[in-house]
């Protein structure tokens, strides 16, 4: 049991993490002070000096960016998890994990579906 929860729970974490983000309204006013934060942290000034067209492109580019790799990362989970400490890497697992990581996207985007429709009608 100890074995499979080393494998499994990470996984689950992961998800959660996903499914919680994902649930937060107004994501965009969220990730916008981050982005700031991080260029002007290495490039400092430029910021500041972007338009409008500009600052959506870099959130855009840095939304879609962050999307990507949580997914990447939960294929990562996913095969190993389905791996189950096998010294030998499948493409059966590998396959598997990467459709785990598709349907969770799509159950994803059907909750933040769901959650968009019911602040809309409240209001």
């Amino acid at each position: 049991m100890k074995k499979r929860l080393f494998y499994l729970l990470p996984l689950l974490l992961w998800m959660g993490i996903i499914f919680y983000l994902s649930g937060r309204a107004g994501s965009n006013e969220h990730s916008l002070p981050l982005i700031a934060r991080i260029l002007d942290r290495f490039v400092p000034g430029l910021w500041k000096s972007l338009d409008a067209q500009k600052v959506d492109d870099v959130n855009y580019l840095f939304r879609k960016t962050a999307h990507i790799t949580e997914y990447l990362v939960l294929t990562f989970w996913a095969f190993r998890a389905l791996q189950y400490g096998k010294p030998r890497i499948t493409f059966k697992e590998i396959g598997l994990g990467a459709l785990v990581a598709v349907l969770y996207a799509c159950s994803d985007e059907i909750h933040q579906d769901r959650k968009s429709t019911r602040l809309n009608s409240s209001h």
